[in-house]
């Protein structure tokens, strides 16, 4: 072959590898720019999950793998409330009571029912029965031993809470009785007094002399001129029992509610919403953020088997800050339930929403490589010489 058809040849296998080596780089930068970097740790957000028994393990652990920049955290619901037992051992003391009573052991018998709190504890616990009791054999242990003032400030407490009279009566003189009737009287004859009742916070749950709930504060009760149990609770605080003394002319009462230790405030949500349709509501979300104690609660339920329908709110400082929904079938649970977390946080701007295509760095310099290679080959075929044909004759 002459010398110059050589060079060319080689001149063209030349520029065959660099145009290789050009792709291989393009290929490779290209690589680079789309893989991504691992997620950074991000602010810490607690997840509860509630779902089907079947359905539970299988979405917390799809939840756990979710590649977030976030700090994930799992807590479990509260459990049911335990049933409560009965309080033993004020029948033991009534017994006593009355057994010192029907003796004239008056002292005895007042000794048995001591504690100038119990009716007030009592009344809290809405026992009105058991308080009625009790006041009737103190009237009695009183009236025993001719202690007049201590008898009429019982019975006035009786009339005052407005009692009914127990069966326990049948059991005591007519002059327990008549003592009882005088005050009952008396008091059903005064003028009603106002208590105009506030809370610290508002919106509690009011209850006078161990009836069911008698109002929601602020608000203003009639009642009766005397000394009256009030109880006032509030989800998330601790119930308050206090005594008030409402005089003729009325008076205003304010009363401050203690926030409830977590304890406490997990039984109040297990006894209102375990197991309830309404547990992603927003007070029910609330309340489980400071059961959990969670700044940032992510609560996410599920129902379905073939097709589940997936429900998520995220609460943030006391406050619903995002909620959405999907529906997916049981395969599609590894990609929905991270998409479902993601849209949480994205509404409720605990992450950045994702920057769109066109400006990521990623993007541009894939675009750059892959523009500088196109370049490249350019060059190297417009330096290539057009092809020439030779005929040599012999």
């Amino acid at each position: 072959m002459p010398r110059r058809n050589w060079a060319r040849a080689a001149s063209r296998r030349i520029g065959v590898t660099g145009l290789g080596s050009l792709l291989v780089w393009t290929s490779v930068g290209t690589g680079c720019a789309g893989r991504r970097p691992p997620p950074p740790t991000g602010p810490p957000v607690t997840i509860v999950v509630q779902a089907d028994e079947g359905l539970e393990p299988e979405l917390r652990q799809v939840l756990e793998d979710s590649e977030l920049p976030v700090e994930l955290r799992f807590a479990e619901l509260p459990p049911l409330p335990a049933v409560a037992v009965p309080r033993l051992g004020f029948e033991d003391r009534l017994a006593t009571a009355r057994a010192r009573y029907i003796e004239a052991d008056f002292e005895g018998c007042q000794q048995a029912l001591v504690g100038e709190s119990l009716e007030t504890t009592l009344l809290g616990d809405n026992r009105r029965t058991t308080v009625s009791r009790l006041l009737l054999w103190r009237l009695a242990c009183y009236v025993g031993a001719a202690q007049t003032e201590r008898a009429e400030r019982v019975a006035e407490h009786f009339a005052v809470y407005d009692l009914e009279i127990p069966s326990d009566v049948e059991a005591v003189t007519p002059e327990v009785e008549a003592v009882l009737g005088r005050a009952m009287v008396t008091v059903s004859q005064r003028a009603p007094a106002t208590l105009a009742l506030q809370t610290e916070p508002s919106r509690a749950t009011v209850s006078v002399d161990g009836r069911p709930s008698s109002c929601t504060s602020p608000c203003d009760l009639d009642l009766p001129a005397g000394d009256h149990v009030v109880r006032v609770h509030a989800t998330g605080s601790q119930p308050l029992v206090q005594r008030i003394k409402v005089p003729a002319t009325g008076t205003t009462e304010t009363l401050t509610l203690t926030p409830a230790p977590p304890v406490e405030v997990a039984r109040q949500w297990s006894t209102r919403y375990a197991g309830s349709p309404a547990i992603d509501s927003a007070h029910s979300v609330r309340l489980l953020a400071r059961a959990v104690r969670a700044q940032r609660l992510l609560l996410v339920t599920a129902e379905g088997d073939q097709g589940v329908e997936l429900r998520g709110v995220l609460a943030i400082d006391d406050r619903i800050a995002a909620r959405t929904e999907r529906q997916a079938a049981h395969e599609e649970l590894p990609t929905v339930a991270p998409a479902l977390l993601e849209d949480l946080l994205v509404q409720g701007e605990v992450l950045a929403p994702p920057k769109p295509l066109v400006r990521r760095w990623g993007f541009w310099l894939a675009i750059g490589l892959t523009a500088a290679g196109a370049a490249g080959i350019t060059a190297i075929v417009l330096q290539q010489p057009p092809p020439r044909t030779e005929v040599q004759f012999q």
